[in-house]
């Protein structure tokens, strides 16, 4: 990707590009396969990577542990992985601008990426308490929630992953309530009097 495609990326296109990456090596036998494809569907993390596949391998494991990080300990290694992401982007040494620029109007500093790992590592600050894993056996996969209540992704298509937990919960109900149920449906008989 260019630097003005970097710039371009909106927020739920990051979000995607983020679910996608730690979803990466969730099998040890496809880890490769699925690197290459993140590479092609998304391009390399930096430009200067020599080895792109191996890194958004590695890469996709350390932005997983943020998933679950909890302790003190769990935090503060997440917190070291993405301050070296800023820091290892030499790009304001090499006459392409501040990674940071500053708003002295609003009083805030705003991040300027440069590379698609830094996109992804401002999205995961901006979306930390929405990172979940779908709660669907069959998938869990990794995804960031849209509402603090969504416990299912949306990443299959027809039918979803909460489409397909919704028709299992209904049919348990209707099982453990079926009595309920078509007493409520029956129609009162009509007694002669």
């Amino acid at each position: 990707m260019q630097k003005k495609e970097i710039r371009a990326i909106g927020r739920e296109e990051a979000r995607a590009i983020l679910g996608d990456l730690a979803n990466v090596s969730l099998f040890e036998r496809e880890r490769t396969v699925a690197a290459k494809k993140f590479v092609q569907k998304h391009g390399p993390l930096r430009r200067s990577s020599k080895r792109q596949v191996a890194e958004v391998i590695y890469v996709s494991a350390l932005f997983r542990k943020a998933w679950s990080a909890r302790s003190e300990h769990e935090i503060a290694l997440v917190n070291a992985f993405l301050d070296d992401i800023f820091t290892l982007s030499g790009d304001a040494f090499f006459g392409e601008g501040p990674v940071i620029t500053a708003d002295f109007g609003t009083g805030e500093w705003r991040p300027q990426p440069k590379e698609l790992i830094e996109v992804l590592a401002i999205e995961l600050m901006k979306s930390r308490k929405m990172l979940a894993r779908c709660e669907y056996s069959e998938c869990a996969r990794y995804f960031i929630r849209s509402h603090p209540r969504d416990r299912y992704c949306r990443t299959r298509f027809r039918p979803t992953c909460g489409e397909v937990m919704r028709g299992k919960s209904v049919t348990k109900y209707q099982q453990t309530h079926r009595e309920e149920l078509n007493a409520k449906r029956r129609k009162p008989r009509n007694r002669p009097r």
